[in-house]
């Protein structure tokens, strides 16, 4: 009895291990977006790979946190370029993606790429109106 209580226990820590590895982050999966020049592009956020539009790139996520409202952010790199996934708020359905200046003192301070929204195409000049840090 003691030694199938331990293989359930055994098997529930396994399966909490499991589930905590394969969290998927707020950015993955698809887009709508806007460019800084106006352009409209779809992006698709896989495990290591990003589609934006017809182009496939790969990259890493190299670190996480939070605003100091509160909001999360996420820095990847292509291996040449860093860059910042910023959500402004709690839902997750708006994000913006910028270069940032120095990603390891500031990370979302820098060039803004793309506006993003998970249902329609966003308006990049609303999202630097709305959004963008005064």
């Amino acid at each position: 009895m003691k030694l199938e209580r331990l293989w359930i226990v055994g098997i529930l820590i396994l399966l909490v291990m499991v589930a905590c590895s394969t969290q998927t982050r707020p950015y993955t999966g698809e887009w709508y977006a806007q460019a800084a020049n106006g352009k409209k592009v779809k992006m698709n956020f896989k495990k290591e790979k990003v589609t934006i539009g017809e182009d496939e790139f790969s990259y890493e996520e190299t670190g996480h946190g939070e605003f100091n409202n509160g909001r999360t952010f996420f820095t990847i790199t292509d291996k040449q370029k860093e860059y910042t996934i910023a959500f402004p708020e709690k839902d997750n359905d708006i994000a913006m993606m910028l270069q940032p200046d120095d990603v390891e003192k500031e990370p979302n301070v820098g060039t803004i790429l793309y506006a993003m929204h998970r249902e329609e195409y966003p308006n990049f000049d609303d999202y630097i109106g709305r959004y963008l840090v005064k």
